[in-house]
């Protein structure tokens, strides 16, 4: 089971769709963290997700205009 936060984007062009959820078992599920996903909307598959952010804690991410670069800081409790 996945904690869906938040769509940062889709991008029909591409492909992929930029996402951020709790998704790692590892972790607390309510710890942001950000994911890409590519699609084929022809054949109807979707790719794995793929942690753009690992590490355990809670993610921010600023990403550049055109999607290639982001700035990413996390903290966690202890």
């Amino acid at each position: 089971d996945w904690v869906f936060r938040n769509l940062v984007e889709v991008n029909e062009k591409s492909g992929e769709i930029l996402f951020e959820a709790g998704i790692n078992p590892e972790y607390d599920p309510y710890q942001k963290q950000t994911f890409r996903i590519k699609f084929d909307d022809k054949a109807f598959k979707v790719s794995e997700p793929l942690n753009l952010t690992p590490g355990n804690g809670e993610h921010s991410v600023r990403f550049t205009d055109d999607k290639k670069f982001y700035f990413d800081t996390y903290s966690r409790p202890d």
